[in-house]
C-alpha cells in the first residue's frame, strides 16, 4: 500500500529485496529496522506493525520470488513485494 511510505515499493528489485531481507531478519527488533522500512514500523489505519511482523516471521521467510514488477502508470515500472 502506498500509505506504507513506499516501504514495499522500489525502483530497483535488488534494493527492495535487501530491504525485505532486513524485515524478515528475526534477530533485528522492529524498532531497529532501517528507515527505509519506516512505513512498516508504525501504526496506520488498522495496521498493527508488531503483530503483522510477528505473524510473517512465524509463518514465512523472505522469498525473492515475491519481488515482482508492476506498472504504476504507462512506462513507469516499479518493483513491489507481494506477500499473501
Amino acid at each position: 500500500m502506498v500509505m506504507r511510505s513506499q516501504s514495499l515499493i522500489a525502483d530497483e528489485a535488488s534494493a527492495l529485496a535487501d530491504r525485505m531481507k532486513a524485515y524478515f531478519d528475526a534477530d533485528v527488533e522492529l524498532a531497529g529496522l532501517p528507515d527505509s522500512l519506516a512505513g512498516l514500523k508504525r501504526e496506520w489505519a488498522r495496521f498493527d506493525p508488531k503483530l503483522t511482523r510477528q505473524t510473517l516471521l512465524r509463518d514465512g521467510v523472505f522469498d525473492p520470488a515475491l519481488v515482482q514488477p508492476f506498472l504504476v502508470r504507462p512506462f513507469d515500472a516499479k518493483w513491489a513485494y507481494f506477500e499473501t
